[in-house]
């Protein structure tokens, strides 16, 4: 009785802990959604707003990784999660490709050869952008229904725990 109640303790924790990240992850989530939905009707500069739009992205995906820590990932949380990581990367490299000529300049200017792959691969992602965003804010929205999965798993096994110790009890 006193390992059900112990396990009981753990899956309240679990579920408050999972709560506070899906709720980290939505809050995120919105920041981000709310830089890229600028693309592609409401920008007037690509160049700043894709700078922007990165290091927005790149903010997320630290944000994250760093989720990882908690070291609370269930299998399929985990697959969202790298699924995200995934997208968020492919996001970043196109964001940055978009605006390479501002990061690449003096000394580290490519030459003329790597110019011309820089600026078909810019256009390339500037092309695929609604595409890119989209799979990636989909993918977040894949790791919140996870999380809240796993979090109505605990809440079954601890409901289950909870009538075990009642009858226990009786």
């Amino acid at each position: 009785m006193q390992t059900d109640i112990l396990k009981s303790e753990a899956f309240r924790r679990r579920v408050s802990t999972l709560g506070r990240m899906r709720e980290d992850l939505v809050n995120q989530t919105n920041l981000v959604r709310e830089q890229l939905q600028w693309y592609p009707d409401h920008i007037k500069n690509l160049n700043f707003w894709a700078h922007e739009a990165a290091a927005q992205v790149d903010s997320f995906m630290d944000f994250i990784s760093g989720q990882k820590e908690f070291r609370l990932d269930a299998l399929r949380v985990a697959a969202a999660r790298a699924d995200l990581i995934e997208k968020l990367t492919k996001l970043s490299r196109a964001l940055w490709i978009v605006n390479w000529d501002a990061y690449l300049d003096g000394e580290d200017a490519p030459d003329e050869e790597q110019e011309v792959k820089l600026q078909a691969e810019a256009k390339a992602a500037e092309a695929n952008s609604e595409t890119t965003i989209d799979a990636a804010l989909r993918s977040a929205g894949a790791l919140k229904s996870a999380i809240l999965d796993d979090i109505n798993h605990t809440r079954s096994k601890l409901h289950a725990l909870s009538e075990n110790l009642v009858s226990h009890g009786e």
